[in-house]
């Protein structure tokens, strides 16, 4: 089974989410990829009352997830964070979540929030992710 990694940001920050409890089909390689790593970045909505909520996933999720909210994110309030992560926890899936102490749109260059250091740490996150889930990296 070949492995891969999903990463996304802002709204679509629950399609990286969605991905870690995925398999696909890939009949040109004649198997099937599984996500290995999945990072989120200000990912909103993550963790809600509706019935297709993505922290509802969680005991599906293969993959490696990690999660980076800021501080200034109406879209991620603490008591989202808690319950993506307590469902992530019950389900036993190795996370990570981080919270910037920054906006919401921190990483993103063309933002007017935009936070250089705090981009850097994010892009290294998610990096040292990648190395470990498709490289075996310690």
């Amino acid at each position: 089974m070949m492995r891969c990694s999903s990463t996304s940001s802002q709204l679509r920050g629950r399609v990286a989410y969605r991905s870690a409890s995925t398999t696909i089909r890939a009949p040109r390689i004649s198997g099937s990829v599984r996500f290995a790593a999945a990072a989120s970045y200000h990912g909103g909505n993550l963790a809600t009352d509706a019935p297709t909520s993505p922290h509802l996933l969680a005991p599906r999720i293969k993959a490696e997830v990690y999660v980076a909210a800021a501080t200034d994110d109406g879209s991620y309030p603490p008591a989202m964070a808690e319950r993506l992560e307590a469902s992530l926890t019950q389900a036993g899936v190795r996370y990570e979540t981080r919270t910037y102490p920054a906006a919401h749109g921190w990483m993103m260059p063309d933002f007017p929030v935009h936070d250089p250091a705090a981009a850097e740490r994010g892009w290294d996150d998610m990096l040292a992710l990648f190395r470990r889930t498709l490289h075996g990296e310690a």
